[in-house]
């Protein structure tokens, strides 16, 4: 957890999120304890999605929907990735103008090289 905030630079109150993101990690993987079957696995009855993994703290774009822009604002900002949302499919992101963390359902296929 310590290694993800220091990595990445990023803020110490972020503490719940990278422990949050490595607990996900940790359970998507073979245990050897379990006889290498996933944690995520025997809870849940199905494969994890690994295409949904992403690295902590990497640089996203977030959607920015009608009702919150202008006519010539711009449709995404800036944002980090910080963990995956418990409630929902989604991720968890922070808005690096804000510093406010959010949670994103929408992910493009095709996403450019600089923000992977």
């Amino acid at each position: 957890m310590r290694r993800f905030l220091l990595h990445f630079d990023l803020p110490q109150p972020l503490w719940v999120e990278a422990r949050m993101t490595e607990t996900y990690c940790v359970n998507v993987v073979p245990n050897t304890v379990r006889g290498m079957e996933i944690p995520y696995s025997v809870w849940y009855g199905e494969t994890p999605a690994y295409a949904r993994l992403h690295i902590f703290g990497c640089a996203a774009l977030t959607y920015v929907d009608k009702v919150e822009r202008r006519k010539l604002d711009a449709k995404a900002k800036e944002a980090i990735f910080v963990g995956y949302s418990r409630e929902k499919r989604g991720y968890r992101f922070l808005d690096s103008m804000t510093t406010t963390a959010t949670t994103a359902f929408y992910e493009e296929a095709r996403s450019s090289p600089e923000f992977r």
